[in-house]
């Protein structure tokens, strides 16, 4: 398990005699997650011209093999917004501009230790 852990090794002789010796073992998570995107996604624009699309919509199943993983999602381009924004959120939004286009989305997978992976869709 991931964490810093004590090792203790007592070795014993014919005649009963015994030492021991402890070690601290430190288990770092160094590998990224897999981060698995839906190939395609398909967003509808709702009647008043906006709609949101969550990180978790467009996971395919991304993991890890230490433990559970949290999900951001950020557009790549954003012609709805007054800015440049390159800030990860757990949803994005599209607006009537988006319509009949094909907009690119990453989608960022963080694991406990950090590690981070990314897919685009």
């Amino acid at each position: 398990a991931v964490g810093t852990h004590t090792v203790t090794y007592t070795a014993i002789d014919d005649c009963g005699n015994t030492s021991s010796m402890s070690y601290r073992i430190t288990v770092q998570d160094e590998t990224d997650p897999v981060a698995i995107c839906d190939q395609f996604a398909t967003v509808s624009i709702k009647t008043n011209g906006y709609t949101e699309v969550t990180a978790s919509a467009i996971d395919d199943g991304s993991f890890d093999e230490c433990g559970a993983v949290t999900l951001k999602v950020r557009r790549m381009e954003d012609p709805c917004s007054f800015g440049h924004d390159t800030a990860w959120y757990d949803k994005v939004g599209f607006c009537c501009l988006d319509a009949n286009t094909t907009r690119m989305v990453q989608l960022l997978v963080t694991d406990k230790g950090g590690n981070t992976n990314i897919c685009m869709v």
